[in-house]
């Protein structure tokens, strides 16, 4: 039926990414048909009317979306394909005749997409997730080099035609976005979400990836974690089990093999994405920092035509809580390298909007809600009194250097006459109100008897 719909007709294409869309396209792969039962037969012969003939002949009609499902049955399917009879089986070679036929398909199908619709399938392809996404795509299911080198020029040339580079958030996840079990530093927050990390997150509003020195055993539990904080939608890109196990008997080496492990994984990664511009957001407990050099250190040989990156390194505390592991002579040592060391997400918005890489009102909505999730923190949580009050005097601090940078933009731009990025303070006179970091008050819950702290109005 699909072979005799008129090409490029808007009902044909509807049909198709309908079908395509609600198909069990795994199912479909080569029948399921027993290897010994395909020995013999002729792979894409000429005139064949095969499932991948059809679908190839009908490339044009598909949408991103419709495209991403076609790449993930493949994805799926292709392992099991080529796993389903050794080297010694007679129908060996006609099984990896089948396969090689697929991958080639599953190269077209990207061939095929251009633009912003090349960054969409990728975008689907990568939400995947669980060994689905482009990353083990490309360089797993893809076997044969000369593919994946055409695959990867393909990426490289739609990049360049591109007028807007993409932002990537690439972030770590513990001491960096959350606080639990895992990752080095004292205890500067209570367990949850690291107060304004999400904030910032949507005031930049690029693609989230992590690249987390979690091993891939732990992706599920990852994922899920995730999910319970409001990140639906991010790749994770796994460390290794062996340097995770190196923490308890050889931590320094650990922290070295964190830092090659993410450099080869983001390695790759940034090969399927070459259009992208990276924020690198970590921290200074495990391997980041040695990560970021090399990360900035990649930048300044890149093509000039391509946008800078930015490295962040979220500072972790001593093991009271309250000393920066960081002192002031190691940050001005890791900014002379473009890699700036922060306290609060507050602070981490201010760097990246004095980079140029966050306008006045990400700054500010960044800011906001910084001091929101940190005023919903009950006081009790932290670690101790000397700690609560430790983090609330660096935020009312970096508060009050966001201030100042928005009113220093909002003086420039009066006196150049730009309407462009607009600082407009509201009524009040400063543009981040602080909160509950002005005074901040334990009140009695009369319902449930229970202590937490408050946020009230205060002058900046």
């Amino acid at each position: 039926m699909l072979a005799t719909e008129p090409n490029g007709s808007r009902s044909a294409q509807l049909q198709m990414n309908e079908i395509i869309l609600q198909a069990p396209l795994s199912a479909l792969l080569l029948n399921h048909l027993d290897p010994r039962e395909i020995q013999g037969l002729e792979v894409q012969s000429p005139g064949s009317h095969s499932l991948m003939t059809v679908l190839s002949e009908h490339l044009h009609l598909f949408t991103p979306l419709a495209g991403s499902r076609l790449v993930g049955a493949l994805v799926e399917r292709l392992p099991m394909v080529r796993g389903s009879v050794t080297l010694e089986d007679p129908c060996y070679l006609v099984v990896q005749r089948c396969a090689e036929a697929w991958e080639d398909f599953l190269l077209k199908i990207f061939l095929h997409f251009r633009g912003k619709e090349l960054l969409e399938l990728k975008r689907l392809v990568d939400a995947a997730g669980g060994g689905r996404d482009l990353r083990n795509t490309v360089y797993t299911v893809i076997t044969h080099e000369a593919r994946r080198a055409a695959l990867l020029k393909h990426f490289e040339e739609e990049a360049e035609r591109l007028e807007d580079f993409p932002l990537h958030i690439l972030a770590d996840i513990d001491q960096t976005v959350f606080v639990g079990t895992f990752g080095a530093g004292g205890p500067k927050f209570p367990t949850g979400p690291v107060p304004g990390a999400l904030a910032l997150f949507r005031a930049l509003g690029g693609r989230v990836t992590f690249l987390s020195a979690r091993p891939p055993i732990w992706e599920g539990q990852t994922r899920r974690l995730l999910d319970e904080i409001g990140i639906a939608e991010a790749v994770v890109l796994p460390g290794s089990l062996k340097a995770i196990a190196q923490v308890l008997y050889a931590p320094e080496q650990a922290k070295v093999a964190m830092a090659e492990r993410k450099t080869e994984v983001f390695g790759q990664f940034a090969t399927l994405h070459p259009e992208a511009q990276f924020i690198f957001i970590g921290d200074s407990g495990e391997g980041d920092i040695d990560f970021a050099e090399e990360f900035m250190a990649a930048s300044r040989t890149r093509n000039l035509r391509r946008p800078p990156r930015a490295a962040l390194i979220h500072d972790v505390a001593r093991a009271d809580g309250i000393v920066p592991k960081s002192n002031a002579a190691r940050r001005n040592e890791l900014r002379m390298r473009g890699i700036h060391v922060f306290d609060t997400y507050a602070g981490a918005a201010l760097e990246l909007f004095m980079l140029g890489l966050l306008d006045g009102e990400g700054l500010r909505q960044s800011a906001h809600g910084c001091l929101e999730e940190f005023g919903e923190i009950d006081v009790v949580e932290f670690a101790s009194n000397e700690v609560f009050e430790t983090r609330r005097m660096e935020l009312l601090r970096d508060v009050r250097e966001v201030n100042a940078a928005m009113r220093s933009a909002e003086q420039w731009r009066l006196r150049s006459g730009s309407a462009a990025g607009a600082c407009v303070p509201p009524a009040g006179g400063s543009f981040v109100h602080s909160l509950s970091l002005s005074r901040c008050a334990i009140r009695r819950d009369q319902e449930n008897g229970r202590c937490f702290s408050r946020a009230f109005a205060g002058g900046t």
